[in-house]
């Protein structure tokens, strides 16, 4: 289920980049639900994109059942 979820998130991520004359051009179809990171490539003289990382979609660690009952 979460895996729908997070394909329906992509899939619906805005495109907020397209316009973004700063950006380089194959990172201007960028789709991020969680949105973008960019930084300066000085060489290129244009911004470079990634997608920021959606912490809230990670599944929940399973509690360690090995440890001993803590005191109260």
């Amino acid at each position: 289920m979460r895996r729908v979820v997070l394909f329906l998130l992509v899939a619906a991520g805005c495109a907020t980049l397209a316009n973004d004359q700063t950006v380089c051009p194959e990172y201007r179809n960028l789709r991020c639900p969680a949105g973008a990171s960019c930084s300066m490539d000085q060489v290129r003289a244009c911004r470079v994109c990634q997608c920021n990382p959606i912490d809230k979609m990670a599944p929940a660690a399973e509690p360690d059942t090995n440890l001993p009952p803590t005191p109260r």
